[in-house]
């Protein structure tokens, strides 16, 4: 009878009745005593719980086999015993083994983890600085050509045609809320074409899709919310088309300023709907269907440059003058909320607006584009571009670029790329014997389309990987002459998440509208 604790022949053995097994009585004993507990199942046991069991020895013990009494039977046993003990280490070395590579890949993988947790907060940190650095450096150039309003006696600011603007201040919290949440939005989206460096990116035609419903087109403007191109005419009048699957002409609308040019026109959110606002030459700018016009606090006097929307603020937009004042405007309460009436040299003829909304750029016909904090309303840097005569100035998705084209006497034209991080400077320059029509950067800010006069579409492209660019990777001719370019995608659009799709259109100044967009080789 073995003991169920030391394997051995009980010499005073017991059974436990909880689990029925044999024990040598000193032992179990002790170990109930300190326990309480059967040593096999753990039930609660007691020392008088223990069963004696009886063993008569025997009067006379029976010999061991002859099989233990040869030498070479014992050692034959013994190395059984050893082979058995060997291949049992083995089994464990080979366990241990495997168990080391487990804990290897296990060691790997969170070291990867806590890699990745430090690059993002890493990119995290350095954002934060990028952004740090573009405002101290912003904050500190130069303004530029901008000079200072007249204030008259009472300290308030005064235009040159005597009227005196009310003291109002720019709605600070509102940009900088806004400013905050794109932030957040665009640092999270990250967007990216998936092509690699060694890939080719080609312009592929798609479709033809308006059926012109004017003869001239003299502004256009895309809504990605409608997924709406807005065309002006040279009449006053306006188009909407839907550039969806069916590509229909949604809307028609004649303008109550005819024979009166469009100069720009925008999408914003009037009476809880997405609708036009145009401006006209004679300075009107109109909103709706209903046509109302909007009040302008100089009485529609002085000549207006441009319209600009809010990226995210629906209902906010600018209007900027030839002369470099600019407004801040509410389309829900036809109502101007900030006017700057500073004036720069020259005229303004190319603005826009940050992606995260708080950053106005101006350009004029003297090559010099100012910068404006809208949260305050003050220039906050000034930039100078190759040529005279800027045409189209343009901020990049990634936030720190401002692309600017520009044009001499003899139509020779220059796109630069201005890196706003540290003090404004040029870090590319792509050079046209043609003027620049009209250009856009994609969002991922790697790949420019351009559009110059000899009607010829250009691809130029950046690598992030070893900060390379391309200029006029791809180039094809466009047959209907264009007025401008519309980019269809952005950041948020399913194509683009999903395939890296990059849609846009040209607008025929005979109001056609040609459908492109990127194609990749495999």
């Amino acid at each position: 009878m073995n003991c169920a604790l030391s394997g051995e022949i009980a010499s005073d053995p017991v059974i436990s009745p909880r689990s029925g097994a044999i024990f040598e009585r000193l032992l179990v004993e002790k170990y109930v005593s300190s326990s309480g507990t059967d040593p096999i199942t753990d039930e609660p046991l007691s020392v008088d719980d223990l069963i004696p069991v009886n063993v008569q020895s025997a009067k006379y013990v029976a010999p061991k086999p002859p099989a233990f009494n040869s030498i070479p039977s014992m050692l034959s046993t013994f190395q059984n015993e050893w082979d058995s003990l060997a291949l049992e280490v083995f089994t464990l070395r080979k366990q241990l083994h495997k168990s080391r590579e487990e804990l290897s890949a296990a060691l790997y993988h969170q070291d990867a983890a806590v890699r990745v947790a430090a690059r993002a907060i890493k990119e995290r940190d350095e954002a934060k600085q990028a952004l740090q650095e573009l405002s101290i450096a912003i904050g500190t150039s130069g303004s530029g050509s901008a000079t200072s309003p007249v204030i008259d006696s009472n300290g308030k600011e005064k235009h040159s045609d005597g009227q005196v603007e009310n003291a109002m201040a720019p709605p600070a919290e509102l940009i900088s809320k806004a400013r905050e949440s794109l932030f957040l939005l665009h640092k999270s989206q990250k967007p990216s074409l998936p092509v690699a460096s060694n890939q080719q990116i080609s312009i592929k035609f798609n479709s033809s899709i308006s059926s012109h419903p004017f003869k001239k087109v003299s502004a256009s403007y895309y809504n990605s919310k409608s997924s709406t191109l807005v065309l002006g005419s040279s009449t006053g009048a306006i188009a909407l088309i839907r550039l969806d699957d069916n590509n229909s002409l949604v809307k028609y609308s004649k303008s109550a300023h005819k024979g009166m040019d469009v100069g720009s026109i925008l999408m914003i959110q009037y009476e809880e709907e997405i609708q036009p606002i145009v401006s006209h030459l004679n300075g009107a700018i109109i909103i709706g269907d209903n046509l109302t016009k909007f009040p302008r606090t100089d009485g529609d006097k002085l000549a207006i440059s441009s319209l600009i929307r809010h990226p995210s603020v629906e209902t906010l937009f600018i209007i900027v003058y030839e002369n470099g004042s600019w407004s801040l405007n509410d389309s829900s309460k036809l109502q101007t909320l900030y006017k700057n009436s500073s004036t720069i040299a020259g005229s303004v003829t190319s603005s826009d607006i940050h992606v995260d909304g708080a950053l106005l750029a101006l350009g004029n016909n003297l090559g010099e584009i100012l910068i404006f904090d809208l949260a305050t309303g003050s220039s906050i840097s000034s930039i100078k571009s190759q040529y005279q005569n800027i045409s189209s100035i343009k901020f990049a998705m990634n936030g720190y670029w401002l692309l600017v084209a520009s044009a001499s006497e003899s139509e020779s034209s220059s796109l630069e790329v201005f890196d706003l991080r540290k003090e404004p400077v040029s870090i590319h320059s792509i050079e046209f014997t043609n003027k620049i029509v009209d250009f856009f950067i994609d969002p991922s800010s790697t790949v420019i389309i351009t559009l110059d006069s000899s009607d010829s579409l250009s691809l130029h492209r950046y690598t992030k990987k070893g900060k390379v660019w391309s200029d006029r990777a791809f180039s094809i001719e466009v047959d209907t002459a264009l007025h401008g370019l519309q980019l269809v995608t952005s950041a948020e659009t399913a194509g683009f998440k999903e395939s890296g799709e990059v849609k846009f259109v040209g607008v025929g100044q005979n109001s056609s509208v040609l459908e492109y967009q990127l194609e990749y080789s495999s």
